[in-house]
Parts: C-alpha cells; sequence; structure tokens
C-alpha cells in the first residue's frame, strides 16, 4: 500500500547569500581553520604551536582524549577537554590570527557537550581582535555557554540546551554594511546568528542574535575562554571557520539537488505514531515532496511545521493497528514536471502486542509464582535464604534509586578488558533488575519508574554496539548482557498482569535495542566454547521476552546440542584447562538455561542425558566441578597448568539455581558434593560477575515453588500447570535419554 503526503515548495531553495550591492554570493568559498585534535597526543595538553598559537598560561586545563575515556560526541574519536576548575586563574585558547574574516560573513561552528557535572559561570566563545582576547575590550563578537543556556545575546529563541548530549553550535557572522540573506534566514548586519544542533538530528534549530561590539580590525582569531572565577567543564571537537554560511543544511551531500529522510522512532508499537523528518537542498521552485510507505498508516497532522520555503518539514504517521515487521517509507522529490529529482529511505520497526500470550510470563528466570514466592521469603521469614540474598543486593551501588544510569547511543567494548562505556551497559542492565526486583518486593512505584526509565532510556538511545579491536567481541558482550536486560524487562511487562503499565512504545524502543543484541548473539551460537553457551541462552531469553516460540526453541536446540558436544562423560567440559573462570561462564549459563526452559515447559537441560547415562550430564558436571573446587580431585590440567580450582567457586552467583532445582524441587540424593559446596563453601562467599544473572539466593534460595510430583502423576500436573497459563495441548518435550517416554530421565526419582 503506498500512501502519499505533499507539499508543493512556492520558492526556489537554492542556498545562497544575497548582499546588497554584491549581488549573488557563494555560500562556501573556502575553509579558514579547522581542527579535529586527531593529530594531537591523548593525555597531554594542547600544543602551544601550530594551530592555537593563542593560548594562555592556564593550558594545564586543557586535555586531549579520546574513546577510552569517554565518547561524548558518539563515535571513538578524539577530543578536547576544558576543564577550568581553578578559582584563581583563567583559561584562553584562540587560534592564530586570520586576515580573510573582517568585513565578510564566516560560520564558526564546533561540536561541544556540557557535562552535568562540570556547572560554572559560563565559557566564552567568539571572535577576538587582532592581538587582543575575548574579554570586555578585545573582543569583536562573544557569548557565553553557561549551565544549559546561551547567553550573552542580544535576542534569543531557542537558546538552551540539555546537558550531557552533543550539539554541534553554529555562529553565521555578516561582518558587512547589509543584511544577510540565506536559505535559512537573514542576518543584519555586523550581526552573528547562532544555531544549535543536536547532533543526529541533522538540523539546527535558531538560538539567536549577538552584535557585534568595537571597531573592526585588520584580522580575527576565533576560540574559547574562561575567567578567574569562573569554573567550567566543556568538551569540544571538530572547530572550523569557514566563509560564508555553513550549516547542516548546506547540503551534506554535496553539489545538486539532494534530500534527507529520518525518522524519530527506530521502533514503533502497532497503531503507534512515528515523526517523519525531512530536508532538502537547491531543489528547484514548484518541487513537491512525496512520502509513500509499504504498510498501512495514516498522517495524523496532515500538515508540515515550519517555514515550507526552507525545504525542510516534519510530518506524524500513524501505523495500523495490529501490524508487526519492518517498515520502510520512502521520501521523493518531483519537479513541476512529476520528474523524480532526488529521493530518500527510512525503515522503522514495528512490534504487534495485541496477540493473546504463547508462552508463559514472566519466566527469565523467575516464574510469576517463583517472584511471589521469593516476595513472602523476603518479608516474612527473616532467616532465610532469600532475605540474606536480598539483604546482599541492598548493600550493592545499582539498589540505590539515585543510581545514575546512561543511555548510550552506541556501546563500545573491549575485547579482554573494559572501557567506560562498557562498564556502564553492563552496570545499567544490573541496575534495572535489581529495581525490578525491589518494585516486586516493595511494591514501591520509584524501584518500578528507575527500572523502566533505564530500560526506556537505553531502547530509546541506543543504535548500535561497536568493539575497539576484534569485531566478533561485541557478539559475545551482547550475549552476556542480553538476559540480564531481558531478565528485568520480562519482570516490568508481565509481573502482576502488566500493572507497571509500561507504554507500548516504549516497549517497542526496548526491544528493537534487544533485537539488535540477539542478532550479533545468535552469530557465536556454533561456537564450542562459552561464546557458543553465552549466545544459546541470549537467544532463548529474548524468544521467551518476545513471546516466539520458534527462536526460543532454536536456542534450547543449541544448548542441548553445545551441552553435548562441549562436554565428556566424566564432566569436564570445553576450557576446563584454559583457566578457572571460563568453563564456568558455560556451566552458570548452562545453569540459567534450564531453569528458563523449565519456566516454559522443557525439561530437556536440567534432564538431559547422553552417550548412554542415566543421570542427567548437568549433574555430572556440577559434581565434577564441585569436587574441583573443594580439592577432591585433581584437574586434569598438568603440573605445569598456572591455575588452581581449589576455592574458585566464589567468582559467580547462581549455583543456588541449581541447588533449588535438584534438592527443593526434586529431592535428589546423588549431588553430595555439589550441595556440600553450595551449603558449607558457597553461601558464605558468593560471587557478583556483572556478566551473569546476579542474586540467585534472593530469587532461589529456598524456592521450592511448584515443586516436580512423582513420575507417574507428571503429566496431569503439567496439563494443570499450563492449562493456568492459558496454553492448550503443551507439547512437552522429553530429554535424551527418557526410555520410558514420562518426560523425565530414568534415574532421577
Amino acid at each position: 500500500m503506498n500512501t502519499r503526503f505533499s507539499l508543493n515548495t512556492r520558492f526556489s531553495l537554492i542556498i545562497c547569500l544575497v548582499v546588497a550591492g554584491l549581488g549573488l554570493l557563494s555560500t562556501h568559498a573556502s575553509t579558514l581553520f579547522e581542527e579535529d585534535f586527531e593529530a594531537e597526543a591523548v593525555g597531554s595538553g594542547l600544543e602551544t604551536s601550530g594551530s592555537w598559537p593563542g593560548l594562555s598560561a592556564s593550558a594545564g586545563f586543557l586535555t586531549i582524549r579520546d574513546e577510552s575515556t569517554a565518547t561524548p560526541f558518539g563515535t571513538p574519536n578524539q577530543y578536547l577537554a576544558l576543564s577550568d576548575t581553578g578559582d584563581t586563574r583563567g583559561l584562553l585558547l584562540q587560534t592564530a590570527d586570520m586576515a580573510g574574516a573582517p568585513g565578510t560573513v564566516t560560520t564558526f561552528a564546533l561540536d561541544f557537550r556540557e557535562p552535568s557535572s562540570g556547572g560554572g559561570d559560563g565559557m566564552v566563545v567568539g571572535y577576538a581582535m587582532t592581538g587582543s582576547d575575548l574579554n570586555t575590550a578585545g573582543h569583536r563578537l562573544r557569548f557565553n555557554l553557561d549551565d544549559g543556556e546561551i547567553t550573552g545575546l542580544t535576542s534569543t529563541a531557542a537558546n538552551t540546551y540539555s546537558l550531557d548530549l552533543p550539539y554541534r553550535l553554529y555562529v553565521v557572522f555578516n561582518d558587512t554594511d547589509s543584511p544577510l540573506t540565506h536559505a535559512a534566514g537573514t542576518v543584519a548586519a555586523r550581526t552573528a546568528d547562532v544555531w544549535l544542533e543536536e547532533l543526529g538530528s541533522g538540523t539546527p534549530v535558531f538560538a539567536g542574535s549577538v552584535s557585534a561590539s568595537n571597531s573592526q580590525t585588520a584580522s580575527y582569531s576565533i576560540g574559547f575562554r574562561s575567567f578567574n572565577a569562573s569554573l567550567q567543564t566543556l568538551w569540544v571537537d571538530d572547530v572550523t571557520l569557514d566563509s560564508g554560511v555553513v550549516l547542516t543544511d548546506s547540503n551534506p551531500q554535496g553539489g545538486g539537488p539532494s534530500c534527507t529522510f529520518a525518522c524519530s522512532h527506530p521502533a514503533v508499537a502497532g497503531g503507534g505514531t512515528v515523526t517523519l523528518q525531512w530536508s532538502g537542498w537547491q531543489l528547484p521552485e514548484g518541487s513537491t515532496f512525496e512520502i509513500t510507505s509499504d504498510a498501512g498508516l495514516i498522517f495524523s497532522n496532515g500538515a508540515v511545521s515550519g517555514d515550507t520555503t526552507a525545504g525542510s518539514g516534519q510530518v506524524d504517521a500513524t501505523l495500523t493497528t495490529n501490524f508487526s515487521g519492518s517498515v520502510t517509507f520512502s521520501l521523493a522529490v518531483r519537479d513541476g514536471s512529476d520528474a523524480l529529482i532526488t529521493a530518500a529511505q527510512v525503515q522503522v520497526e514495528a512490534y504487534d502486542y495485541s496477540a493473546p500470550a504463547r508462552l508463559p510470563h514472566p519466566s527469565v528466570t523467575s516464574s510469576s509464582g517463583q517472584l511471589a514466592f521469593m516476595k513472602d521469603q523476603v518479608l516474612n521469614h527473616p532467616d532465610s535464604l532469600a532475605k540474606a540474598g536480598w539483604d546482599a543486593m541492598l548493600a550493592t551501588p545499582y539498589a540505590s534509586l539515585s543510581y545514575v544510569h546512561t543511555p548510550q547511543e552506541t556501546v563500545s567494548v573491549v575485547p579482554s578488558g573494559s572501557n567506560a562505556s562498557e562498564v556502564a551497559f553492563r552496570n545499567d542492565c544490573q541496575a534495572a533488575r535489581c529495581h525490578a526486583l525491589q518494585w516486586v518486593v516493595t511494591g514501591n512505584p520509584a524501584h518500578r519508574d528507575k527500572a523502566m526509565a533505564i530500560l526506556t532510556d537505553m531502547g530509546k538511545a541506543f543504535r548500535s554496539i561497536v568493539s575497539t579491536g576484534i569485531a566478533r567481541q561485541i557478539q559475545l558482550e551482547s550475549a552476556w548482557a542480553l538476559p540480564v536486560w531481558l531478565s528485568a524487562a520480562d519482570i516490568l511487562r508481565y509481573h502482576d498482569g502488566g500493572s507497571a503499565g509500561w507504554e507500548p512504545a516504549d516497549v517497542a524502543a526496548f526491544d528493537h535495542f534487544a533485537r539488535i543484541l540477539k542478532g550479533h548473539a545468535e552469530q557465536s551460537m556454533t561456537r564450542q566454547n562459552n561464546w557458543g553457551v553465552s549466545a544459546a541462552l541470549a537467544v532463548m531469553c529474548y524468544g521467551a521476552w518476545s513471546d516466539a516460540p520458534a527462536i526460543f526453541q532454536t536456542g534450547l536446540n543449541g544448548q542441548l546440542g553445545l551441552l553435548d558436544s562441549i562436554s565428556q562423560t566424566d564432566g569436564e567440559i570445553a576450557e576446563t584447562c584454559r583457566d578457572v573462570w571460563h568453563p564456568q561462564y558455560s556451566l552458570v549459563t548452562w545453569v540459567d538455561s534450564a531453569e528458563l526452559a523449565r519456566n516454559l515447559g522443557h525439561l530437556d537441560l536440567y534432564e538431559a542425558t547422553f552417550d548412554g547415562q542415566a543421570t542427567p550430564r548437568l549433574v555430572i558436571i556440577l559434581e565434577y566441578f564441585s569436587n574441583l573446587f573443594l580439592g577432591n580431585t585433581t584437574h586434569p590440567c598438568g603440573g605445569s597448568w598456572g591455575y588452581d580450582y581449589v576455592g574458585q567457586y566464589d567468582r559467580f552467583d547462581n549455583y543456588e539455581v541449581a541447588y533449588n532445582h535438584y534438592i527443593n524441587r526434586e529431592g535428589v540424593n546423588y549431588l553430595p558434593v555439589f550441595s556440600e559446596m553450595v551449603e558449607d563453601f558457597w553461601r558464605n562467599d558468593v560471587g557478583a560477575d556483572a556478566h551473569f544473572l546476579l542474586w540467585s539466593r534472593l530469587t532461589h534460595g529456598d524456592n521450592a515453588h511448584i515443586a516436580l510430583p512423582a513420575p507417574e502423576t507428571y503429566e496431569q500436573w503439567a496439563a494443570e500447570q499450563f492449562t493456568a497459563f492459558g496454553i492448550t495441548e503443551p507439547a512437552l518435550t522429553a530429554p535424551v535419554g527418557d526410555f520410558n517416554g514420562d518426560g523425565i530421565s530414568n534415574e532421577l526419582h
């Protein structure tokens, strides 16, 4: 289906400068100065020679940073950190004098980001006269960037900006005697118009004007400064001074007619609304904008906001209810004879949340019954394992309502290491789950809202995950993080009948983020080590969260294959002799996978047997490693191996999940060493590796909710349980080695 919205342009959109007495001028004659800081030495101060001879003695407040510190402008990059935190000295950073600037039209531009922790009394930005300073006597034109506001303008419009967000600042300075007319507006003589563009939006917004001061001189420099008592932190990149008018609107795609097209939402729930934005350059008079889609939609506002002569605008489109899938919006620009001039496309993912659930929810990795049991244990049984796990969780930084999350457009990860972006990514998913669990236990809506904000903000901000080293690292990092993110989201979306009230549009944004991670993770599912095991759990979790049985089954099948292929009959598994923690990555992930599968009616992973053995393989592996942890057996890695397994259980926090299943639910008696390890050692020294799900004592300690019955009554029990979840004719899978076909391996009961 094609749905159209048309807009006729009544004026020529050729970007030009019209100056009285001079006629038609070029928009952009030349670049007078540019600095992206990529040639500077990271960690050092800015060089005083070359580009920046006007550097004051306070240069110690200037540092070159790169992506290992942060990515304030969204991509790996070098930038300048201005940190004037002293109270007795000022900071001055100016270029060499530009002889071509006075008496002309120039655009001074830079990327900047002001952190909320910076504060202060303002950073002065502007033009300084020959041999002078950006002080009262020495400047030609100046204004302040000050705590989210551009001050010092003689007239203002949208002159505020958000802290902690990146912007590009444009100063279009008409230092001539006549008004300047260009595609985006008119600049008075001896005046500068200031524009702000949030990076990524592609559309500069007029902030206000500032009049020139003092007499014109033979040359100018451009730069920044703070004064003695000012305290200001600012990050800066891509500083340029160009002749003419250079805004984003100055045709970023080169010469000739062109257009860009963008959508404000990467994803939307069926029936939801998206905002489409476009811009056009050098379009002939009478051009028509036409928007079409390959899905049903309606345009809800029926008109374009803003000045149509500028060749840009936006319109809202509402998707058909219950629609699911990828939606492609197309923008076509045609001339007066209906010939195509230029075109662009943008894609949006639509999610349909109207269908009844096909799987039990929540399930990652706690069911609704388990959550209710956990709450009762914490509130009414002060000596329970759940209460001990609760107290431990509350002692972490994640638990505080003042926890500050970091939604990231681009997450940067490091192979065999970490950086600030990766740490924030991992901490945020743990914090979201921590507050979701606190909401379940306490009912305090502040924790619900905190968890929801972390999930929603990440969903709206996220676009990509990149690696600073080997590219496939993003597959592993995605696989590690996704189950934690989804465990939090699963609670927020489904607990207590969905009483959290998570808006479908926000769920869709998070869903889109999760789907991107799942797409990366699943690429590693065939790897015969912890990568494959982590990837299989990520796929299982996404299938459960998205109510997609086929996706869940794909992950479960992969996990069963790995449990068979990378484990041996004695319990040794892949990477046992790599070190003492990588094999545990697989072990704890198998445990979480088995619990999730059980919550969805599959006993395969807990009960699967291989190679003619009657005992489940996961049981054999747990006993094998428990013997290593307690020093009962010697590792198979040889005398020169540089590691020791004794006591090395204390890095991880989910052995309680397996203990709860085999001991509390099933009452088995063939895990004596594992039982001893958990009861006498691990519970006294629980690990906290944030790559994986945490707080298993809280979620699964003493939690025998719906313990399995004897084999002869299993089918009746299963039918009752799944009927309670609204599932008819449940197809229960039988594990390998289920010789009598009752859904349970022979030796379990």
